[in-house]
């Protein structure tokens, strides 16, 4: 089993603030760049995910159910373009609303540094996941709490 950090959007493309709601499909398939299909990943991975553009918060952690494949059909054609690859994946811990998510940072000092020009994913360590984890939950917590307050 590996740990890692999937980006999901672009800068051009960002994810919206409710990913479940505008996104269903996100808490089952995550999907990969046409020029990075993944090999190192497979089935029992777990992942943290982090929104790239916009918000830029760790928003998800999901479990790999199988081994990631090519050229995976989907609903938007724009999408399909960008990121043909996928791999189903079990939702775990998660924020509604990713504005509530933890920083990478937050997980790791340093770990924001990770992300470069045409990242997809990067490996963490146990530890890094746990810490994400824990920050989810708190996150989690934090999102109930101020959705419960009259306005």
């Amino acid at each position: 089993m590996a740990y890692w950090v999937k980006l999901v959007g672009a800068s051009d493309f960002p994810l919206p603030n409710d990913p479940f709601i505008s996104i269903p499909s996100l808490a089952e398939l995550i999907r990969f760049p046409r020029d990075q299909f993944p090999r190192e990943l497979g089935r029992g991975d777990e992942m943290l995910l982090y929104a790239v553009g916009g918000y830029k918060k760790v928003f998800a952690a999901v479990m790999l159910e199988a081994d990631p494949r090519r050229d995976v059909p989907g609903a938007d054609a724009a999408v399909l373009r960008r990121w043909p690859h996928a791999v189903a994946v079990r939702l775990g811990p998660h924020v509604d609303y990713v504005e509530y998510g933890p920083d990478l940072n937050e997980i790791r000092q340093g770990l924001q540094s990770e992300i470069g020009q045409g990242v997809s994913h990067f490996g963490i360590s146990a530890t890094d996941y746990q810490n994400g984890l824990r920050l989810l939950a708190r996150a989690r917590d934090t999102q109930e709490r101020s959705r419960r307050r009259p306005r």
